[in-house]
């Protein structure tokens, strides 16, 4: 089972706040779309699979609702040669799909903003996965909760929506080693450390994220739009409570 678009969207509001804007999309109702205001993306995203064009659409579709949302005119954002979003000047956004859902976040970026969205299945992370995601110290962290392999997945989530955030300031790729993730089940937050200087932005600069479970799906955000979550700070205790 997973949530319907009504219940995620209300999900992300509550996560992100009333300065960012989010849509959502169901996969098959974008498979049933025509080029329509779709033509310049898909022209830019090029040959691809059915499958991967009705993601491609569904994220889109559910971007033009952001914009809905925001109160701006509909406009197509392209696909880059490195398929990230090109996001106008001004504003600043993040998309992720998992199952038969899409979701868009869309923000005003200035002053500089940050705004990283990721949605994936609950189901436990795959062991040789583990290996390539996760820091030893993750690693030996989660190894002590009773749900791991659903912990390590959602490790995998907050760092995916860390990498989408500081990708349009930086420019900057690079793996999961680059961030080191801290979880907080008790109050649904994260943190992740850059681990090295990445772009403009220094070692050990901070992301605070949330999360939340819907029906199957990790949905995790991470905007410095809201300060840091609470239980988060030096004398909470990470790891410990249930998802």
């Amino acid at each position: 089972m997973t949530p319907d678009n009504a219940v995620l969207e209300a999900a992300g509001r509550r996560l992100l706040g009333p300065d960012c804007h989010i849509g959502t999309a169901d996969i098959a109702e974008a498979m049933t779309l025509g080029v329509g205001d779709f033509e310049m993306e898909l022209q830019a995203l090029g040959t691809v699979s059915d499958v991967r064009r009705a993601e491609f659409l569904a994220g889109r579709l559910a971007l033009r609702r952001a914009q809905r949302q925001m109160g701006v005119d509909p406009f197509p954002v392209l696909p880059g040669q490195d398929r990230a979003p090109i996001w106008p000047p001004g504003l600043v956004g993040s998309l992720s799909h998992a199952g038969r859902l899409a979701v868009a976040v869309l923000c005003r970026a200035e002053p500089q903003v940050f705004v990283g969205i990721d949605l994936e299945d609950d189901a436990p992370l795959d062991a040789d996965l583990q290996d390539i995601i996760l820091l030893d110290e993750e690693r030996r962290a989660i190894h002590r909760h009773p749900d791991a392999g659903r912990m390590a997945k959602l490790i995998f989530a907050c760092k995916e929506a860390i990498y989408k955030a500081q990708y349009p300031v930086t420019g900057v790729l690079f793996g999961f080693d680059r961030v080191r993730v801290e979880v907080y089940p008790n109050s649904r937050a994260f943190v992740g450390y850059l681990l090295e200087k990445t772009g403009k932005l220094s070692a050990h600069t901070a992301f605070f994220g949330r999360y939340t479970l819907l029906d199957g799906l990790f949905l995790c955000v991470t905007s410095n739009h809201h300060p840091r979550p609470p239980q988060t700070g030096q004398h909470a205790s990470p790891w410990q409570g249930r998802l």
